[in-house]
């Protein structure tokens, strides 16, 4: 989508929450900016259209960083949560358990 797309259909999608009083959750995928970095933890500025990061109120990203190494053994792995922005609370991460058998994350 370009720029304009992206920012129409995230205020769109703002009137939609306010006007029905509900939390939207939007998932997207990440540009793969992150390459160049040693830390390969996402940031805001990975989104391929800004226009998410803009118009969110949160944003968080989770992490697995044995994803890229394909090495972890066993049936649980690391995992962290990121919240890149919360104008309303901290931004930080939490560490995270996950269980690639259930698909599920515990803390």
């Amino acid at each position: 989508k370009t720029a304009s797309e992206g920012n129409e259909i995230m205020r769109q999608l703002k009137g939609i929450a306010a006007s029905l009083n509900v939390p939207v959750i939007v998932l997207s995928s990440i540009r793969r900016a992150d390459r160049g970095r040693k830390n390969h933890r996402p940031m805001l500025g990975d989104f391929g259209n800004p226009a998410i990061a803009q118009h969110a109120d949160i944003v968080a990203f989770i992490f697995r960083k044995d994803y890229r190494a394909r090495a972890a053994s066993g049936s649980t792995e690391k995992a962290d949560l990121i919240v890149a922005k919360n104008p309303r609370g901290r931004a930080g991460s939490v560490a995270l358990r996950f269980a690639k058998d259930l698909a599920s994350f515990s803390t």
